[in-house]
C-alpha cells in the first residue's frame, strides 16, 4: 500500500486505481506515472491520404524523426520524437497532420459518423474529435459543437478552422440545456466526451500531484455525467447511436453513469472492439464499492496508459429503433 504523510489525496488516487483494475499499489503508481509520446495524425480535409502514401506526399513538411504507422487505424502514426519538433513542423501548422494522443481516436471509431449524419458533440472543445470524425465522414457530416467555455469555444474554432472542417454550428451552453434549447431535433449521433477529473492525465512523477483531485470531484462529476448522458441520449434518433468517453479511472464516472442509463431508459450497450488494437484493454467493471452495475458493462472498454496511450474509458449505447424514450 503506498502511503504519504504530507499528500494523502495521493494516496487514496493510488489504492482506488489499483482497486479499479485489480492491480498491486506499486502497479497502480506506474500507471499513475505514464508519460506518453506524441502521436498524429493525417488530416484528408487538407487533401493528405491516409497510410504511407500521405507521408510520402509530405516529405520534408514532417520532422526527420522516426515515425510509425498504428495498424489498426490507416490516418494514424506514433513520433518518435519531441513533441515540440512535430507541432513546429509545416505539416502542422497548416492542418495536415495533428496531434492526438491514440487513445482519443477510439471514441471517433464508435462513433462511426458517416455521410449526411448530424451529431451534436456535447463537450467538443478543443475538437479534435469532432474533426477526426468530420474527417472519417469526407466532409460531409453536420455538427453542433457545444462548449460553455468561451475561451475554449474560441480555442475550438481555431482549430476547427486549421483543420479545414465545415458545416459546424458553434454554442456556448451548459450541456443539461441542450435538449431544451435544441427543441424537437433528434440526431443519428451523439458524442458525450464527458468533462471529468482527467485522472488519466495526472504526472504522478510529481510529488505534489495530485492536487485539484479528490473524492467529492469524482462525485460532482459524476452527478454531472449522468445527467449530461440523459440529455444526450434524449437527442439521439431511434437506431441512432452515442458515445461516452471520459479520460479518468473511477468508475463513479464511468461504469456508473452508463449503468444509470441503462437503468431508466431503452438504452443498449454493444460490444466495442478494434482489431489490432495495440495497447492493453480491459472490459469496463460490473461492480464496486460493493455496488452490482448491469453485466453488459462489461461491453465497454478500458484503456491501460503505456508509452503511447493515455488511459481512456469507451462506451457504444444504441438506442432501439423503436425506442420511445
Amino acid at each position: 500500500m503506498v502511503r504519504s504523510t504530507r499528500n494523502p489525496r495521493r494516496s487514496l488516487l493510488v489504492e482506488r486505481t489499483a482497486r479499479t483494475f485489480d492491480l498491486r499499489a506499486e502497479q497502480a503508481l506506474a500507471l499513475l506515472e505514464a508519460v506518453q509520446g506524441p502521436s498524429f495524425r493525417t488530416n484528408p480535409l487538407r487533401g493528405v491520404a491516409s497510410g504511407p502514401a500521405g507521408l510520402d506526399a509530405l516529405g520534408e513538411r514532417l520532422p526527420a524523426g522516426p515515425i510509425e504507422p498504428y495498424p489498426w487505424i490507416g490516418e494514424g502514426f506514433a513520433y518518435d520524437g519531441p513533441t515540440h519538433e512535430l507541432s513546429a513542423s509545416a505539416a502542422h501548422r497548416s492542418g495536415e497532420v495533428f496531434i492526438q494522443n491514440p487513445s482519443s481516436f477510439l471514441p471517433v471509431l464508435a462513433l462511426d459518423v458517416q455521410p449526411g449524419h448530424h451529431v451534436p458533440d456535447m463537450f467538443a472543445a478543443p475538437g479534435g474529435k469532432l474533426a477526426h470524425a468530420a474527417a472519417r465522414a469526407g466532409g460531409q457530416a453536420s455538427f453542433v459543437a457545444n462548449d460553455r467555455s468561451r475561451p475554449r469555444l474560441a480555442k475550438l474554432r481555431e482549430v476547427l478552422e486549421l483543420l479545414g472542417v465545415e458545416h459546424v454550428e458553434l454554442r456556448a451552453d451548459h450541456a443539461e440545456h441542450l435538449a431544451t434549447l435544441l427543441g424537437d431535433q433528434r440526431f443519428d449521433r451523439v458524442l458525450v466526451d464527458a468533462q471529468c477529473t482527467g485522472e488519466a492525465l495526472l504526472d504522478l512523477r510529481r510529488p505534489d500531484e495530485p492536487r485539484a483531485w479528490s473524492l467529492d470531484r469524482v462525485e460532482r462529476f459524476s452527478y454531472l455525467q449522468r445527467k449530461a448522458l440523459r440529455v444526450g441520449y434524449g437527442l439521439l434518433r431511434p437506431g441512432g447511436v452515442l458515445v461516452y468517453s471520459t479520460c479518468t479511472y473511477a468508475p463513479e464516472e464511468n461504469e456508473l453513469p452508463v449503468d444509470r442509463l441503462l437503468r431508466h431508459t431503452s438504452a443498449l450497450l454493444e460490444p466495442f472492439e478494434v482489431p489490432g488494437l495495440s495497447c492493453r484493454t480491459l472490459p469496463g467493471r460490473t461492480d464496486w464499492a460493493g455496488e452490482r452495475f448491469a453485466s453488459e458493462l462489461g461491453h465497454t472498454l478500458r484503456v491501460l496508459p503505456d508509452q503511447r496511450f493515455e488511459g481512456f474509458f469507451v462506451a457504444r449505447i444504441v438506442k432501439p429503433s423503436d425506442a420511445t424514450d
